[in-house]
């Protein structure tokens, strides 16, 4: 799929969502509304089987429009900026979600961490050292977190898959 493609008249609204679908919710934080006119990719992928977006009190009223007109379900946590912790637990309350997974890099990463949101870290370690540049994932963790381990396998290519449970502190 292309992300620059136009949207058709019949992405303009939300397709019926199955209890018992199997495939994760894609939740994208977006107050600023970057998104807007793009959303309908997202919400075409075939292993998603809906889309929510997380937006703040200061997000465009435009985009809020564009996000009713076309029935994304949004969610409003955090003034300037997305809360994430307030907006993990309206998740979980508002659409029963147990599990949130994040695939988009260090950014996101360290945020939840930094909110006290994450439990549980999976890390896939790839044998190469990072150059000057590259970006370092916890870089903005401003606080010692502890880990602990609660699973190692080897990969393919000297890859090792670690997973840790992130030791809540008061």
């Amino acid at each position: 799929m292309d992300i620059t493609r136009p949207e058709t008249p019949d992405e303009r609204k939300r397709p019926p969502v199955r209890a018992d679908d199997p495939r994760p919710v894609g939740v994208f934080v977006d107050s600023r509304g970057a998104l807007n006119g793009l959303l309908h990719f997202y919400r075409g992928m075939e292993h998603l089987k809906d889309v929510v977006v997380l937006v703040s009190e200061t997000t465009p009223e435009g985009y809020l429009a564009y996000l009713r007109e076309r029935e994304y379900p949004f969610v409003v946590c955090g003034a300037d900026r997305v809360d994430l912790a307030a907006a993990v637990r309206e998740l979980e309350e508002r659409f029963g979600f147990a599990r949130i997974v994040s695939d988009s890099g260090a950014t996101l990463t360290d945020a939840l961490i930094r909110c006290g949101a994450a439990d549980e870290i999976s890390l896939v370690v790839t044998p190469v050292v990072a150059g000057a540049g590259q970006q370092r994932i916890f870089a903005s963790v401003d606080r010692p977190v502890g880990l602990a381990l609660i699973g190692a396998t080897a990969v393919r290519g000297g890859r090792v898959h670690l997973r840790y449970t992130v030791e809540k502190t008061a």
